[in-house]
């Protein structure tokens, strides 16, 4: 007689409720104590195994091409002490972690603070704090969309997702949803990326850092507003949601979002193009990128269920664990 697996396990399973309930509670309590260090043992190797593998690469560089590695290292160096949390645990993200891509193109991103000079990164934003042509674009945005219509597509595709990500512009090109938002249907001059971003209560998001120093993120938090810890850490910097419903940063910058709330939280997901006194040039550039990354977009955004067209054409989430290291 075959039996499945899974009857053996539940039986198993079963028998261990039957010798549990029977034991004292100290060897309980000692069992479940060696178990949780078992797993706490286990996971560190596996971080550190993780870890040795992203490095193993970087060794070999230095061996074989030791003047650009260290060109590397430098502009590294340079683009993440920007962070105002520069712990141990920023540098193992940037440079072994989730932070890698944006350490590869750290040199571009150096390069596109030279042209953004005099407007100088301050990495986090009051409205007031940009040029008044991004103010008044933002101010119209903000004061054209309809809340409620916005929650309910949102709602009408969240399903049993934990965070979603409805994208209606993306780097200047327009999906195939955006007819059905007015809104977003202007010409923008700075206005890149327009998205909603929902995302359920008790969620949060791994630190990362965002890939391209060439825009500006703008979150804006619409519909009921959220209660409880729901908020933003960018370095050392949090926004709450119920305090300030706008927020701009340079999102290469390490962050994380959090909503310990019960409700779902909506945001307008918005890239600006960076002020600069090359506009023009610098908008080549983003129109450059986007031609190369048309079919590999969704790698930005591979923690989220991403919804692009009327479709539903969507990225299922990723396993979390890179996001952990």
């Amino acid at each position: 007689m075959i039996v499945s697996l899974e009857k053996v396990y539940w039986k198993l399973s079963q028998q261990m409720d039957q010798v549990k309930g029977s034991m004292p509670p100290e060897v309980l309590s000692l069992i479940i104590f060696r178990h949780n260090r078992s797993d706490a043992v286990n996971m560190k190797k596996l971080k550190l195994i993780t870890v040795a593998k992203r490095g193993l690469p970087l060794v070999l560089a230095i061996y074989f091409l030791p003047w650009i590695t260290l060109f590397y290292i430098i502009c590294g160096l340079l683009d993440v002490i920007r962070n105002s949390d520069r712990s141990p645990n920023t540098f193992a993200r940037y440079f072994f972690g989730n932070g890698v891509l944006t350490w590869m193109l750290s040199p571009m991103n150096l390069l596109f603070d030279l042209l953004s000079f005099p407007y100088w990164n301050k990495g986090v934003y009051r409205l007031n704090e940009l040029p008044l042509e991004y103010q008044q674009e933002l101010n119209d945005l903000a004061n054209a969309i309809n809340e409620a219509d916005l929650c309910k597509r949102a709602n009408a595709q969240m399903k049993d997702h934990k965070r979603l990500m409805l994208f209606y512009k993306w780097y200047g090109v327009n999906s195939e949803m955006i007819d059905d938002v007015p809104a977003f249907c202007q010409t923008f001059k700075f206005i890149r990326t327009i998205g909603v971003s929902a995302f359920r209560g008790h969620e949060s998001t791994s630190r990362h850092f965002g890939p391209l120093r060439l825009t500006y993120r703008v979150l804006l938090n619409f519909g009921p507003v959220p209660q409880g810890a729901s908020y933003i850490e960018v370095g050392r910097h949090t926004n709450y949601w119920r305090d300030c419903r706008l927020f701009i940063f340079d999102d290469t910058l390490i962050h994380q979002s959090f909503n310990q709330a019960d409700s779902i939280r909506y945001c307008l997901f918005v890239d600006i193009l960076r002020p600069s006194p090359w506009p023009n040039l610098m908008d080549c550039i983003l129109r450059f990128i986007r031609f190369c990354l048309s079919n590999y977009n969704s790698v930005f955004y591979r923690n989220w269920d991403v919804v692009w067209n009327q479709a539903a054409k969507e990225v299922s989430e990723h396993s979390k664990l890179d996001d952990d290291i």
